[in-house]
């Protein structure tokens, strides 16, 4: 699969429109020009853009209103917006059985640990198997 091609899919799978994969491409790569062909790096920079938006659950309308809000922020607002969806995507992926798990792990095959496909099915396994402690249970020494 090509760069164009996996970006597709994964914008695909988390229902984002072409005009949400700009603003993400303008929140990841700040000489990003509407309209300009983007090279196969700078496509695999939007992609990582999309699964991090997709893991923290955000729909096509979250990023629509996200973005714009922390551009007028102003100074770095992308570093500040990357900092919270990175935090938010990492507990949501750590945590599948409270969130779900996100529409592009079908597309990357990055499945939290306990929700991989099943060999028989190819489908995501709808029980853990293990289960991790809990910050409020002892850990075993």
């Amino acid at each position: 699969m090509t760069a164009r091609e996996r970006l597709g899919a994964m914008a695909t799978a988390a229902g984002y429109s072409p005009l949400v994969l700009a603003m993400l491409a303008d929140a990841v790569m700040p000489d990003f020009r509407i309209g300009r062909a983007l090279e196969t790096a700078q496509l695999q920079h939007v992609s990582c853009a999309v699964e991090v938006a997709a893991q923290a659950g955000l729909s096509d309308a979250d990023v629509r209103e996200l973005v714009p809000a922390f551009q007028r922020r102003g100074g770095d607002w992308r570093t500040s917006l990357w900092r919270i969806l990175l935090a938010r995507a990492n507990r949501r992926f750590n945590d599948p059985k409270r969130f779900g798990v996100s529409p592009v792990c079908h597309v990357t095959g990055q499945y939290p640990p306990a929700f991989a496909p099943t060999p028989a099915t190819g489908a995501p396994s709808a029980r853990p198997t293990h289960t991790l402690p809990r910050r409020s249970q002892p850990r075993a020494a």
